[in-house]
């Protein structure tokens, strides 16, 4: 009996082991992993950003950007990507519905958030998910399935690419994405986490000498006009704060842009991605910019 019970002790002890043993590895390989990311000019931000900036049109650059990333992840990958290799130039897409509290809500959202675990696991133990309403079991059910069942040697999750999108018919969704992104009559409110991790990429810009640039993200004038006004002042006060700090600001909210160059209510489709990086282009040749704030303009 009792040499039952100890086979059978040591049988399901065998894939805790082995889970111990690869998570062991993968945690070794991800602290040895050098993301092959060189270039100095990184865009990063979430889909709009994704979607809108072409690299080709710049010297030595790269879009990492991704769908749905919320800022404390953009923050965690430019720590991880500053730590690799020496950058000249953050360009960081952002728009509303950046510091809404709807950033947080993916966290927990089953929609969602298997799919951040995914990409967020090489850069964030659970004391760094503190203060978001995170889904746990899902969290660990990303660790488990990246980390203890068999050694990877990628764990670049996270690192995204420009994605065109293809020039079909417009999607008329304003009304739903701004009810998606503020809650209805805007209740969902905004988010002072998120407030927060804009300050710390200004703060690690700042420290490195890397110039840090805020893009406001093209959208179409029927969904700007329906987001709630506190929410563009919030993300202008936010930005502003940085910019005393040296960041620069840059407003193409209301770029013009025809409605063939929108695939939906924020995103851009290939046309209208090429118009936006050359109009994005020749801003940065033009140096010092207007910036909206919550109060007007500033130079």
């Amino acid at each position: 009996m009792w040499r039952f019970v100890l086979r059978t002790c040591l049988f399901l002890s065998l894939p805790v082991v082995w889970g111990a043993f690869c998570y062991a590895i993968n945690r070794w390989l991800i602290s040895q992993n050098r993301t092959v990311i060189q270039e100095r000019m990184l865009f990063m931000g979430d889909s709009q950003m994704r979607n809108a900036v072409a690299p080709r049109f710049f010297r030595d650059a790269r879009n990492v950007s991704q769908v749905a990333e919320p800022m404390v992840m953009t923050r965690m990958k430019l720590e991880r990507f500053l730590a690799e290799s020496e950058r000249d130039t953050i360009v960081v897409g952002v728009g509303a519905q950046t510091l809404s509290r709807y950033q947080e809500l993916k966290f927990e959202d089953p929609a969602v958030a298997p799919e951040l675990f995914d990409r967020i696991y090489p850069l964030a133990g659970p004391s760094e998910l503190d203060g978001l309403p995170v889904d746990r079991q899902a969290y660990f059910r990303s660790i488990i399935r990246n980390m203890c069942l068999y050694p990877s040697m990628d764990h670049r999750p996270y690192v995204g690419s420009f994605i065109a999108a293809p020039v079909r018919s417009f999607i008329r969704n304003e009304q739903e994405m701004c009810l998606r992104h503020f809650g209805p009559e805007g209740r969902m409110g905004v988010s002072d986490l998120m407030a927060a991790q804009v300050e710390q990429i200004a703060r690690l810009c700042r420290e490195q000498g890397v110039v840090l640039i805020w893009v406001i993200m093209p959208v179409t004038r029927a969904y700007y006009e329906l987001v709630p006004p506190e929410q563009w002042d919030f993300l202008f006060a936010c930005l502003e704060r940085t910019r005393e700090q040296g960041a620069r600001v840059i407003d193409l909210a209301r770029q013009e842009i025809p409605e063939g160059g929108f695939r939906d209510a924020d995103h851009l489709n290939e046309k209208g991605a090429e118009l936006f990086t050359r109009a994005l282009k020749d801003t940065f040749r033009k140096g010092p910019v207007q910036v909206r704030t919550a109060s007007g303009f500033a130079q």
